[in-house]
């Protein structure tokens, strides 16, 4: 996947609860991230603009987040409509 910034909005809520169905370990995952998601949501968006299209490896190296932490926070801002996904490969 690769990003580029757009007008950003939303809330927060548990961008995997449609997947996990309330498993009571996913809750718990997402409510000790929450402290998390609005910095590290900035952080990717800084990231983006520096680097212009970003894939989802590349903004875990530069920012030294997990891959899970990385995608959960794309999938958001994509929902939010802060970042949009203009394609699923780098181009080489």
């Amino acid at each position: 996947m690769t990003a580029q910034l757009c007008q950003h909005g939303g809330d927060e809520y548990d961008i995997c609860e449609r997947l996990h169905k309330g498993n009571p370990e996913s809750v718990a995952a997402n409510t000790k991230a929450s402290k998390h998601k609005r910095s590290n949501k900035r952080r990717i968006i800084k990231a983006v603009l520096l680097c212009g299209d970003c894939t989802c490896e590349e903004l875990e190296g530069l920012l030294g987040l997990s891959h899970q932490t990385t995608s959960a926070r794309l999938s958001d801002l994509k929902r939010d409509g802060a970042i949009l996904q203009v394609g699923t490969h780098k181009a080489v």
